[in-house]
């Protein structure tokens, strides 16, 4: 079996790739995305206070 430096690099990153994954499956770790919310705009911190005084409990 003679193999180039390359492709045992490459062998070597595939398995350990295959491995994490493997973990992290027993781990029932997920992917996702984290969602982007949109700035707050001047007017949005300006009516904030007022919305937290008419939204506590």
């Amino acid at each position: 079996m003679s193999f180039k430096i390359a492709e045992l690099v490459g062998l070597i990153k595939s398995t350990v790739q295959e491995t994490l994954q493997s973990h992290f499956d027993q781990l029932d770790f997920k992917s996702y995305r984290a969602v982007h919310s949109p700035r707050l705009t001047a007017r949005h911190r300006k009516n904030r206070p007022r919305w937290v005084k008419e939204h506590i409990n």
